[in-house]
């Protein structure tokens, strides 16, 4: 059986990946519902609008299967890292380009950089996703439909996780209410592998996210979250 701390571990990683789901869902309709919204009375502003409700009946669609999923694993006590809810692209670093399409139908232009091929674990491959997933979420939230950039690096021992946006675009954004464990949150995924997150405003008024997480090497394997699926088959 599992050890008590392992379970409230699993439990607090489902609750993490619950708040940050809902986050980014929320926002997305949220943006895509005011484009329709202020759209819907333009006389050459009807395929816009058109496009973005068709956006949130797909979202609202898939948050319904993802949280379906979450609440289950809660139910469960099953360990979230491991799974990925039916209907979404994949929870790691796979998935993050089909994330940045969903936020650039909201206005929110990205630019994805990635160097490195080496394999990373599974842990390690999801908080990489929900950390460039809260960190976007955030941008489109607090700055509006501005430009970002995303840098993946996968290195030795390490994957490196870099989220940077510019200023706020107040013009024609729909602001959302500020506060939230957004950034309390990705620290605590960095930190339960062994890595660390910064997070700081910058000089010209965007803001900057970095994370390492580390994955191990041959010599030295990577921290195993509490928890984990080895963890949780133990006797």
């Amino acid at each position: 059986m599992s050890s008590r701390p392992a379970h409230d571990h699993c439990r607090h990683q489902a609750i993490r990946d619950l708040h940050d789901v809902l986050g980014s869902g929320i926002t997305i309709i949220y943006v895509q519902a005011a484009t329709a919204l202020a759209l819907s009375g333009t006389a050459d502003g009807s395929d816009r609008a058109s496009a973005a409700l068709a956006a949130i009946k797909s979202t609202s669609k898939e948050l319904a299967a993802e949280v379906h999923a979450l609440v289950d694993s809660l139910t469960a006590g099953a360990s979230s890292t491991a799974e990925t809810a039916p209907g979404r692209p994949g929870t790691g670093l796979n998935g993050i380009a089909a994330l940045i399409e969903e936020m650039a139908s909201c206005g929110l232009a990205i630019h994805i950089e990635a160097s490195g091929d080496r394999p990373v674990p599974p842990a390690v491959d999801q908080a990489a996703y929900r950390i460039v997933q809260e960190s976007v979420t955030n941008i489109l939230r607090h700055a509006g439909p501005t430009t970002a950039s995303v840098r993946i690096v996968r290195e030795t021992d390490a994957v490196l996780v870099e989220i940077t946006n510019a200023p706020p675009n107040r013009e024609n954004h729909h602001a959302l209410s500020r506060g939230g464990h957004g950034i309390t949150g990705m620290r605590r995924r960095a930190e339960a592998l062994g890595g660390s997150l910064q997070a700081e405003p910058l000089q010209d008024g965007g803001f900057r996210v970095y994370a390492r997480l580390p994955t191990g090497t041959p010599d030295a394997p990577a921290k195993t979250a509490p928890g984990s699926p080895a963890i949780m088959g133990a006797g």
